[in-house]
Protein backbone atom coordinates (compact mmCIF):
# COMPACT_ATOMS: atom_id res chain seq x y z
CA UNK A 1 0.00 0.00 0.00
CA UNK A 2 3.03 2.26 0.91
CA UNK A 3 4.40 1.71 -2.43
CA UNK A 4 1.38 1.77 -4.43
CA UNK A 5 0.98 5.51 -2.61
CA UNK A 6 4.30 6.14 -3.34
CA UNK A 7 3.71 5.75 -7.12
CA UNK A 8 0.60 7.05 -7.46
CA UNK A 9 1.29 10.66 -5.48
CA UNK A 10 4.19 10.99 -7.96
CA UNK A 11 2.10 10.18 -10.71
CA UNK A 12 -0.32 12.48 -10.36
CA UNK A 13 1.51 15.51 -9.56
CA UNK A 14 4.58 14.93 -12.17
CA UNK A 15 3.21 13.12 -15.03
CA UNK A 16 1.48 14.95 -17.88
CA UNK A 17 -1.19 12.88 -17.73
CA UNK A 18 -2.08 13.17 -13.68
CA UNK A 19 -1.84 16.62 -14.22
CA UNK A 20 -4.30 16.12 -16.89
CA UNK A 21 -6.68 14.35 -14.67
CA UNK A 22 -7.12 17.27 -12.18
CA UNK A 23 -7.54 19.76 -15.10
CA UNK A 24 -10.68 17.72 -16.38
CA UNK A 25 -11.64 16.93 -12.95
CA UNK A 26 -11.45 20.81 -12.02
CA UNK A 27 -12.68 22.23 -15.22
CA UNK A 28 -13.31 20.04 -18.15
CA UNK A 29 -14.46 22.96 -20.72
CA UNK A 30 -10.71 24.95 -19.61
CA UNK A 31 -8.84 21.95 -20.15
CA UNK A 32 -10.48 21.63 -22.97
CA UNK A 33 -9.83 24.92 -24.24
CA UNK A 34 -6.33 24.88 -23.16
CA UNK A 35 -5.50 21.48 -25.77
CA UNK A 36 -5.79 18.95 -23.65
CA UNK A 37 -8.10 15.95 -25.02
CA UNK A 38 -10.61 15.44 -21.96
CA UNK A 39 -12.14 12.32 -23.74
CA UNK A 40 -9.10 10.39 -23.49
CA UNK A 41 -8.55 11.95 -20.12
CA UNK A 42 -11.95 10.75 -18.80
CA UNK A 43 -11.20 7.42 -20.62
CA UNK A 44 -7.51 7.02 -19.35
CA UNK A 45 -9.36 7.72 -15.63
CA UNK A 46 -11.49 5.44 -15.88
CA UNK A 47 -8.80 2.35 -17.51
CA UNK A 48 -6.61 3.67 -14.49
CA UNK A 49 -9.64 2.44 -11.89
CA UNK A 50 -10.22 -0.69 -13.60
CA UNK A 51 -6.58 -1.44 -13.29
CA UNK A 52 -6.88 -0.28 -9.61
CA UNK A 53 -9.99 -2.18 -8.92
CA UNK A 54 -8.43 -5.32 -10.47
CA UNK A 55 -5.12 -5.22 -8.20
CA UNK A 56 -7.12 -4.25 -5.04
CA UNK A 57 -9.28 -7.36 -5.98
CA UNK A 58 -6.77 -9.73 -6.03
CA UNK A 59 -5.22 -8.44 -2.54
CA UNK A 60 -8.76 -8.20 -0.93
CA UNK A 61 -9.23 -12.14 -2.43
CA UNK A 62 -5.77 -13.06 -0.72
CA UNK A 63 -7.27 -11.85 2.52
CA UNK A 64 -9.85 -15.13 2.76
CA UNK A 65 -9.99 -18.49 1.64
CA UNK A 66 -12.43 -18.04 -1.30
CA UNK A 67 -13.72 -15.30 -3.42
CA UNK A 68 -17.39 -13.46 -3.59
CA UNK A 69 -18.79 -12.49 -6.41
CA UNK A 70 -20.80 -9.70 -4.72
CA UNK A 71 -19.29 -6.60 -2.87
CA UNK A 72 -19.08 -6.48 0.75
CA UNK A 73 -21.77 -4.36 2.36
CA UNK A 74 -20.70 -1.32 3.00
CA UNK A 75 -17.50 -0.44 1.16
CA UNK A 76 -18.67 1.88 -1.20
CA UNK A 77 -19.63 4.05 1.83
CA UNK A 78 -15.85 3.69 3.20
CA UNK A 79 -14.27 4.34 0.02
CA UNK A 80 -16.49 7.40 -0.66
CA UNK A 81 -15.31 8.60 3.28
CA UNK A 82 -11.73 8.22 3.23
CA UNK A 83 -11.27 10.07 -0.23
CA UNK A 84 -13.73 12.99 1.05
CA UNK A 85 -12.30 12.66 4.70
CA UNK A 86 -8.42 12.55 2.89
CA UNK A 87 -9.21 15.97 0.96
CA UNK A 88 -10.62 15.07 -2.30
CA UNK A 89 -13.85 17.00 -3.40
CA UNK A 90 -16.86 15.57 -4.08
CA UNK A 91 -16.83 18.28 -6.93
CA UNK A 92 -13.53 17.57 -8.56
CA UNK A 93 -10.28 18.53 -9.37
CA UNK A 94 -8.43 19.06 -5.93
CA UNK A 95 -7.26 16.18 -3.65
CA UNK A 96 -3.73 14.37 -2.77
CA UNK A 97 -3.43 10.52 -3.09
CA UNK A 98 -1.37 10.44 0.23
CA UNK A 99 -4.55 12.75 2.09
CA UNK A 100 -6.92 9.68 1.09
CA UNK A 101 -4.14 6.86 2.10
CA UNK A 102 -3.79 8.59 5.60
CA UNK A 103 -7.66 9.45 5.72
CA UNK A 104 -8.20 5.26 5.17
CA UNK A 105 -6.13 4.27 8.11
CA UNK A 106 -7.62 7.07 10.50
CA UNK A 107 -10.88 5.91 9.42
CA UNK A 108 -10.12 2.33 10.02
CA UNK A 109 -8.61 3.27 13.26
CA UNK A 110 -11.28 5.22 14.75
CA UNK A 111 -13.76 1.88 13.41
CA UNK A 112 -11.33 -0.30 15.32
CA UNK A 113 -11.24 2.06 18.50
CA UNK A 114 -15.30 1.81 18.26
CA UNK A 115 -15.39 -1.77 18.35
CA UNK A 116 -12.90 -2.29 21.00
CA UNK A 117 -14.44 0.03 23.33
CA UNK A 118 -17.48 -2.19 22.94
CA UNK A 119 -19.86 0.98 20.46
CA UNK A 120 -22.41 -1.01 18.30
CA UNK A 121 -21.16 -1.45 14.77
CA UNK A 122 -24.29 0.22 13.29
CA UNK A 123 -22.79 3.77 14.79
CA UNK A 124 -19.92 3.34 12.70
CA UNK A 125 -21.68 3.84 9.53
CA UNK A 126 -23.11 6.86 11.50
CA UNK A 127 -19.68 8.08 12.01
CA UNK A 128 -18.98 7.86 8.57
CA UNK A 129 -22.09 9.49 7.51
CA UNK A 130 -21.31 12.57 9.64
CA UNK A 131 -17.45 12.64 8.43
CA UNK A 132 -18.90 12.91 4.86
CA UNK A 133 -21.29 15.67 5.45
CA UNK A 134 -18.80 17.32 7.41
CA UNK A 135 -16.10 17.75 4.73
CA UNK A 136 -18.80 17.93 2.51
CA UNK A 137 -19.92 21.37 4.06
CA UNK A 138 -16.20 22.29 4.72
CA UNK A 139 -15.13 22.00 1.01
CA UNK A 140 -17.81 24.14 0.11
CA UNK A 141 -17.51 26.91 2.65
CA UNK A 142 -13.94 26.90 1.37
CA UNK A 143 -14.53 27.12 -2.56
CA UNK A 144 -17.51 29.98 -1.97
CA UNK A 145 -14.91 31.92 0.47
CA UNK A 146 -12.41 31.47 -2.59
CA UNK A 147 -14.57 32.39 -5.23
CA UNK A 148 -15.16 35.71 -3.56
CA UNK A 149 -12.18 36.64 -3.88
Amino acid sequence: MIIATIIGAIWMRYSATGRAIYAVGGNAEAARLSGINSRRITMTAFIINGLCVGICSIMFATQFNSIQASVPVGLELKVITAAVVGGVSILGGTGLVIGATLATILLSAISSAMVFVNISPYWINAVRGTLILITVLVDIYRRRRVNRR
